[in-house]
């Protein structure tokens, strides 16, 4: 597969397949969790999905297809969007020139808008130039880059990893910027991140102490704030953790410096899905949290009425709180609220460099600035009553 610029025709990446003795190279990080002991910075041991499978199969079952479960894994043909065969790198070449060439180890990205990709070296992780954008369909430059101008060598470090993984134990070394254990990682974000480790709640059901093991973090019994900072860690850009990444634990708080200004049309909507839900009416006048409209174990992406009938638990027909717009029936109008009052959006700091189009493409995410948008509305209402004819 070829990625080439119609602009500089001499500088391109192409994804070549390479068949060497891999299994060996990929023994040490081919599973999602290993058998070594992974320890939390503040002492609890994790479990690993695979002992919450024992008890939970039909929930983790539902959760494995999810967005958040599949937000960073190990390379592989099940993992990796567009073409893709073992053991795939990334080749880069000026002119006849071959600059480098390194292999797809890890994808960061559930693929719901694109993935990124990152080879290991040593213990570091670098991102590949190449990524994957599912808006499109194909393959560009990673964010930041374009295909006049490739980013070869940047290191993720644990910053971006703490909201796509559940753990990932550094290496300190003199004068380095720190690496990772390959042997200490749970990709995804597995049931752990948001229950927390789990080791003891299992040994303790294991021995049959099930009135001991119930410490297990439960976010149902947290209270509001507790909840909305487990979800704002990762989906807030002005919630702020004090903790280190990877420290903070289910039940923990952050602090915040919302403002009204926050749910303006110029608001960055790549993971504020917390600031702009939390100057939504909906959100002041109420108890709402995430989990009001969210089931966090299942995948619910395109499930438009799902989400309208749990507004519908507050804005019931025939009462004052309902839609007042006259020109569609009520039934159409239950079905899709979020059309109108949950609009899609352009990121600013998401976008990609595609050969075919005459700009940059943008990521497009639905904002969880909950509104009234006069002109999204008249489209939506148009569309809503193409549909009911």
């Amino acid at each position: 597969m070829e990625v080439r610029s119609k602009r500089i025709a001499r500088t391109l990446f192409i994804v070549s397949s390479i068949v060497i003795v891999a299994i060996v190279l990929y023994l040490p990080f081919r599973n999602k969790e290993n058998v070594t002991t992974i320890i939390h910075p503040r002492g609890e041991p994790f479990a690993g999905d695979s002992k919450c499978i024992t008890c939970h199969t039909q929930i983790h079952k539902a959760f494995n297809e999810s967005g958040h479960n599949r937000t960073s894994a190990v390379a592989s043909s099940n993992s990796v969007l567009g073409s893709f065969q073992k053991d795939s790198y990334q080749t880069g070449f000026k002119g006849d020139k071959k600059l480098s060439s390194q292999r797809i180890d890890l994808i960061i990205g559930s693929g719901i808008r694109g993935q990124t990709y990152l080879n290991w070296e040593k213990d570091k992780l670098i991102q590949l130039p190449v990524s994957y954008n599912s808006q499109e369909k194909n393959w560009v430059p990673v964010p930041g880059s374009s295909f006049d101008r490739y980013m070869f060598r940047r290191q993720i470090g644990s910053g971006c990893l703490n909201c796509h993984s559940t753990h990932m134990e550094e290496n300190f070394t003199l004068h380095e910027n720190p690496g990772f254990d390959k042997t200490k990682m749970i990709l995804g974000i597995s049931c752990e991140r948001c229950h927390g480790p789990s080791q003891n709640h299992a040994d303790l059901m294991k021995a049959g102490k099930t009135k001991e093991s119930l410490h297990v973090r439960n976010p149902g019994k947290m209270n509001r704030k507790q909840q909305l900072d487990l979800c704002a860690q990762c989906h807030s850009s002005s919630r702020n953790n004090q903790l280190l990444p990877f420290h903070f634990l289910p039940g923990d708080s952050l602090y915040n410096t919302i403002n009204a200004t926050t749910g303006a049309p110029t608001t960055e909507v790549h993971g504020n899905q917390f600031d702009l839900l939390a100057v939504s009416k909906c959100f002041l006048n109420s108890d709402m949290t995430c989990s009001s409209c969210h089931n966090p174990h299942q995948n619910e992406r395109g499930m438009t009425e799902q989400f309208s009938a749990k507004c519908m638990n507050c804005h019931q027909k025939n009462t004052a709180r309902f839609c007042t717009l006259k020109s569609v029936t009520a039934e159409v109008l239950a079905k899709d609220c979020i059309g109108c009052h949950m609009t899609k959006r352009n990121s600013k700091v998401i976008t990609f460099d595609n050969q075919n189009a005459a700009k940059r493409t943008a990521e497009i995410a639905r904002s969880h600035f909950i509104s009234i948008n006069p002109e999204e509305a008249k489209a939506i209402i148009d569309l809503l009553k193409e549909k009911s004819k």
